[in-house]
C-alpha cells in the first residue's frame, strides 16, 4: 500500500512509556518512508523545545514537526513555517489565577508556569487519578512537566504577544473541570484525563496537517496517521487511514476503528509492517 504521507503523535503513540522511540520503529520510518520520499510528519501537543529533548528525534528523518497541537509547524531543519497565536486570552488567564488553577503558558520564546499556594496537594490529587504505582512519584512527574524549561508567572507584566497555548492541569472532570465563560472563543481539547489545552480558534493538529498537505499537494485520502488521545481525533478522522493505538483513550477508540498494538508493544512498527506488506 503506497501512502502519500505518514503523521505520528508522540506521547502514547510513537514514544514508549519510557519516552523513547524504539530502534526498529526508527528504522522503518527512515528506511521505508523517508528514504522513498514519503513525508514523515510529527504531530504533537509538545512544544518544539520539548520535542527536541527526545534523544531519538535527532535520528528520525522527519520532514515536518507540528507542535503545540497545531499552533506551530516547523520544517526538517526546525525552521518555523507557520504559527497561530492565541490572542485575547488575558481574561482567561486572570480567571485561572483567581480560581487557583495549575497551568502552563507556552509562547514562541518562553514558557511560564503558575502554581497556586496549595499546588502540592493539587498535584497529589491529580496524581491519584493516573498513577499506576506511587502517587508521590506520579505527582513528581507532573511537577517536572510544569516546571520544565519554564519560569514563574504571576500575572505581572509579561510579553504574551506570541502566546501559543495554555495547558491546564485539572481534577479529571474533563472539560467540565474548567469554570470559565467564553471558551467558545478558543479551541479547547482534552489531551489527557487531567489536562486541558487551549489554543487559537480553529487550530488543531489536523488544521496544521492540512496546511502541509496543501503546501505539498498531498492527497489526504492516501495519508496515514497514528494517535492515542482526543487531540488526535480530527486528524485521524480526516486522513484516509487513521489508526488508534491499543492504549488510546476509549472515547477515541469509539470513533476510530483501525487499531495498532500499544505504544509499549511497538504498535506503530507492527502496523507499518502490516500496511507495507499490502503494497502493490
Amino acid at each position: 500500500m503506497n501512502f502519500s504521507a505518514v503523521a505520528l503523535d508522540l506521547d502514547g503513540t510513537l514514544l514508549t512509556s519510557q519516552k523513547t522511540i524504539t530502534p526498529k520503529t526508527l528504522e522503518i520510518l527512515n528506511e521505508r518512508f523517508s528514504a522513498y520520499k514519503t513525508p514523515v510528519i510529527i504531530a504533537s501537543g509538545r512544544s518544539l523545545r520539548d520535542v527536541c529533548q527526545i534523544p531519538e528525534i535527532q535520528q528520525l528523518k522527519a520532514d515536518f514537526f507540528i507542535c503545540n497541537n497545531g499552533c506551530q509547524v516547523f520544517d526538517a531543519a526546525f525552521n518555523e513555517i507557520y504559527a497561530a497565536y492565541l490572542n485575547g486570552a488575558d481574561g482567561l488567564i486572570a480567571a485561572l489565577i483567581k480560581k487557583n488553577y495549575l497551568f502552563k503558558l507556552f509562547t514562541a520564546d518562553q514558557d511560564y508556569y503558575h502554581l497556586p499556594a496549595d499546588y502540592e496537594q493539587k498535584l497529589l490529587d491529580i496524581a491519584k487519578l493516573t498513577a499506576k504505582d506511587s502517587v508521590e512519584d506520579e505527582a513528581a512527574i507532573y511537577k517536572k512537566i510544569l516546571l520544565n524549561q519554564s519560569t514563574p508567572f504571576s500575572g505581572g507584566a509579561r510579553d504574551l504577544s506570541k502566546l501559543l497555548k495554555i495547558s491546564i492541569f485539572t481534577d479529571g472532570g474533563g472539560l467540565n473541570s474548567l469554570d470559565y465563560n467564553g471558551l467558545d472563543e478558543f479551541s479547547v481539547v482534552l489531551t489527557y484525563l487531567t489536562n486541558i489545552e487551549i489554543t487559537a480558534k480553529n487550530t488543531s493538529k489536523w488544521t496544521a496537517l492540512e496546511a502541509i498537505f496543501n503546501r505539498l499537494n498531498i492527497d489526504k485520502k492516501t495519508a496515514l496517521a497514528f494517535g492515542d488521545e482526543l487531540n488526535d481525533l480530527e486528524m485521524l478522522k480526516n486522513v484516509g487511514y487513521g489508526v488508534a493505538m491499543a492504549n488510546a483513550n476509549p472515547a477515541l477508540k469509539e470513533q476510530i476503528k483501525q487499531r495498532a498494538l500499544s505504544n509499549d508493544e511497538d504498535g506503530v512498527y507492527h502496523a507499518l509492517c502490516e500496511f507495507l506488506s499490502k503494497e502493490g
